[in-house]
């Protein structure tokens, strides 16, 4: 799951993207969720996410962090089942209206199915963290990057090391 250090932040997130797509996919295909999401979507999601360019990556990674990081510190780190249900992950804003159908598939999957994505989840998290702390660290410009995220409270939390 998570990919290896030494590829850079951004591009382990989009790794991580396409294995928990596969992931979801899966899910589908072996418990045949009554949603309008179906094997021919998540395709056709696959392949519009490989082909994006640094700037899609950095938006899909960005977009995660705005609308996660204020449950980082509680309903995301402690995994709350209530999480899916009433708030969005958003990674594919050309996919939104799906999103919904993805929260709810999430949120009735069993509970391995579940762990799994928790994990992917939390690498996000983590990733999430380490890229905010690389794009203040790149110039004086950037140092405010996402200010409103409090960057060693998290860390912290998450256990990452921010050097």
């Amino acid at each position: 799951m998570e990919v290896e250090n030494k590829k850079p932040t951004l591009e382990r997130f989009y790794i991580n993207l396409l294995d928990l797509i596969d992931v979801i996919k899966s899910i589908i295909s072996e418990h045949k969720f009554e949603s309008n999401l179906n094997i021919n979507l998540i395709d056709l999601l696959t392949q519009y996410v490989q082909f994006w360019n640094q700037d899609q990556k950095k938006s899909a990674l960005e977009a995660f962090i705005n609308s996660t990081h204020s449950y980082w510190a509680d309903q995301i780190y402690k995994r709350n089942k209530d999480f899916f249900i009433k708030n969005e992950l958003k990674f594919f804003p050309s996919f939104s209206k799906y999103m919904n159908d993805v929260n709810k598939l999430i949120s009735e999957c069993n509970e391995e199915d579940q762990d799994i994505i928790w994990e992917y989840v939390h690498v996000f998290v983590k990733q999430s963290i380490s890229f905010i702390h690389e794009m203040r660290k790149v110039s004086s410009e950037d140092e405010n990057y996402m200010k409103h995220i409090d960057l060693k409270q998290y860390a912290h939390l998450w256990k990452v090391k921010l050097e």
